[in-house]
């Protein structure tokens, strides 16, 4: 915070943007930060963060996300830069009846699938009106992805998601 609140930095920031060197100014990081920053330099038109179900950054700001409808928001960590799908994956090869009442909401496929497509939709959905970055190293997941955009998982599928990943956020420390 103390980085984003310097007179220096919010000075430098307003001269590019008046001098037409930059279109527009943001944060990304933590969302916190990108929050309190826009409070100082209310210039700070995206903020780009981590989302995803053990990370759910969205649902926890939402109300000063909704003050600030113009801000952009660019999401990542989709599988979770501290192993959301591997998480995800374990729990659903271990625990079958796990894997059936996600199968009973129409994920199907072997675990890894299963749980992949569950961080797909949880980013495209929570994300609606901004920009979902996912990483694709080959054409089947961007196949993959682009599969999931049509897809809108109910209340009860993100209430199962929301529990699991609550009761592993001990695992992301």
């Amino acid at each position: 915070t103390e980085a984003v609140a310097r007179d220096d930095v919010l000075s430098a920031l307003d001269r590019a943007l008046s001098a037409g060197k930059a279109r527009a100014v943001g944060i990304a990081g933590s969302i916190d930060v990108g929050l309190f920053a826009k409070a100082q330099f209310s210039k700070i038109a995206i903020l780009q963060f981590e989302n995803n179900p053990f990370h759910p950054n969205i649902m926890r700001r939402a109300a000063e996300l909704a003050r600030n409808p113009s801000l952009a928001t660019v999401t990542y960590g989709v599988h979770g830069l501290s192993g959301a799908l591997e998480i995800l994956t374990q729990r659903f090869a271990s625990k079958l009846t796990l894997k059936k009442e996600f199968e009973a909401l129409g994920y199907r496929g072997p675990p890894y699938e299963i749980a992949s497509s569950l961080l797909v939709d949880y980013a495209l959905q929570k994300n609606l009106n901004g920009v979902v970055l996912m990483s694709m190293f080959k054409s089947d997941h961007l196949a993959r992805n682009l599969s999931r955009l049509d897809v809108k998982p109910d209340d009860r599928t993100y209430a199962l998601l929301s529990h699991l990943a609550d009761a592993d956020n001990d695992n992301l420390s």
